[in-house]
């Protein structure tokens, strides 16, 4: 019969590392970081030139004539490039 009286051990098993997957090197892996810069540099150089367009640039008013507005002492209009105005009926004063 098996001895109950000492205290159990178990063996316990040298454990295996995990091993680590390394990434392949691949060359549309390169290419795409080259196109990701140069995008990444056009998007900024556009952010930039956009702000540069945003800018209001204001001059100061100059007016090139200081001499008021006067009207001539000529105060009828013109009667030949008036337009003469004749008499109509509309058709809602016809039904009447």
């Amino acid at each position: 019969m098996p001895d109950f009286n000492k205290p159990k051990t178990c063996v316990k098993k040298d454990t295996l590392s995990i091993t680590k997957a390394e990434g392949f090197k691949l060359s549309t892996i390169e290419r795409g970081v080259e196109k990701r810069s140069k995008f990444i540099q056009q998007v900024e150089e556009e952010r930039k030139r956009e702000q540069e367009l945003a800018k209001f640039k204001a001059r100061e008013f100059k007016p090139q004539d200081l001499k008021p507005i006067i009207q001539s002492g000529k105060t009828t209009p013109n009667t030949a490039l008036l337009s003469i105005v004749k008499e109509f009926k509309l058709h809602s004063m016809q039904r009447c």
